[in-house]
């Protein structure tokens, strides 16, 4: 039959080998009989990762076919064998702590946010940036460059807490356009919002048609007294008393901007203007027309002006003086006869600054005075 290590390696274990573990067995003799013992390696339960502090122990098979086990190893139920402070892979699995540094819930595996406890993923802002919507607008203040806008994420053109609102749909926001219910204009320009841009100027006054009052009538941009095409003056005048003035915008009497009749040739324009057209500084006045004396006699024609003055009589020049100064009284003296009417063209320019011009005239009898409105004719 053999000695008995043949019977237990031969037969005995390999008949007590029912377990299902995939293991061999081994045999030896033990005991003062030579009996048979067995011992499967599936029943020795190693402790490969050393997290157990119990010895591994032995099922042992004897020959009364009774089986016994005795496991005291962790081993069996260690799902991590290479791993000796888990034996469970838990969420950040076999090899990988589960600390929490944070303390939020989530292990650090897991963690995006590592250091922040209110936050496991970066988010919006970023990790230790909190994700807050200070005007629910669904965006994080972060990231929102109008934070206390709900309308807006952006200042835009009108800035934060502006609307871009269009009102008249011309691509320029009410906040910037100066004519928001006008689509045309998004200035008021000359003619004001809601009327289009006129560059029309059809009497060449240098008033547009818009906001001209006399679009036909080249003197004036009102109607005045005496109404359009009507020059100011002459209504209400039945003997056309009083000289033609035509005005220009410069001193040298060459931009013409309007006419009417001066009755009498008096003015002090303090703040520089002299007229509708011209607010101001420089320009230049020609009157002309016709003087009458009421008596025969030798008559001496004074100006006072701030600036220069031209003057003829009867096509004689008694002054001539274009220069820039001060107030300047100036005379020239030549005979008339009562009742006839002589030619009269009196220039005039204002540089700058208040300007004034006064046509004065005396005799041997009549002092000094200006030149009543009765005693000069248009026509």
């Amino acid at each position: 039959m053999g000695s008995v290590y043949e019977r237990c390696s031969l037969v005995f274990c390999t008949r007590k080998k029912r377990s299902t573990r995939p293991w061999p067995a081994i045999c030896f003799v033990s005991g003062v009989f030579g009996l048979c013992s067995c011992v499967d390696y599936g029943a020795v339960e190693l402790d490969m990762d050393s997290d157990s502090d119990s010895e591994p122990s032995t099922v042992s098979d004897s020959s009364s076919d009774s089986e016994s086990s005795s496991e005291s190893s962790s081993d069996g139920s260690d799902r991590c064998l290479n791993d000796p402070k888990k034996t469970e892979p838990g969420k950040c699995g076999c090899g990988i702590p589960d600390d929490d540094g944070d303390g939020d819930g989530t292990p650090d595996c897991t963690d995006q946010c590592m250091s922040d406890p209110l936050k496991s993923a970066p988010g919006f802002c970023g990790c230790n940036l909190p994700e807050e919507d200070s005007d629910g607008d669904g965006t994080p203040n972060c990231v929102d460059h109008c934070p206390a806008d709900p309308g807006k994420t952006e200042p835009g053109l009108c800035g934060c807490p502006t609307a871009e609102d269009d009102s008249d749909g011309d691509g320029t926001p009410n906040c910037l356009d100066h004519c928001p219910a006008d689509p045309g204009k998004t200035e008021p320009g000359v003619c004001g919002c809601g009327v289009l841009e006129d560059v029309d100027d059809n009497d060449g006054d240098g008033t547009l048609n818009c906001s001209d009052g006399c679009p036909s009538d080249n003197n004036k941009n009102q109607p005045g007294v005496c109404g359009c095409g009507v020059l100011e003056g002459v209504c209400g005048n039945p003997n056309k008393n009083g000289l033609l003035g035509t005005y220009f915008s410069d001193t040298t009497l060459t931009t013409r901007r309007f006419a009417r009749v001066d009755r009498p040739v008096s003015f002090d324009w303090l703040d520089g203007s002299c007229g509708p057209f011209i607010s101001g500084p420089p320009f230049s006045i020609r009157w002309t027309g016709f003087v009458q004396a009421d008596s025969s006699d030798t008559y001496t024609f004074t100006t006072v002006t701030d600036d220069g003055v031209n003057l003829w009589v009867n096509e004689v020049q008694l002054i001539a003086d274009w220069t820039s100064h001060g107030a300047l009284e100036q005379s020239g003296a030549i005979a008339l006869q009562a009742g006839q009417r002589y030619s009269i063209r009196m220039e005039y320019y204002n540089g700058g600054g208040p300007g004034s011009a006064q046509l004065l005239w005396s005799n041997s009898v009549v002092a000094k005075q200006v030149i009543a409105e009765t005693a000069l004719f248009y026509e």
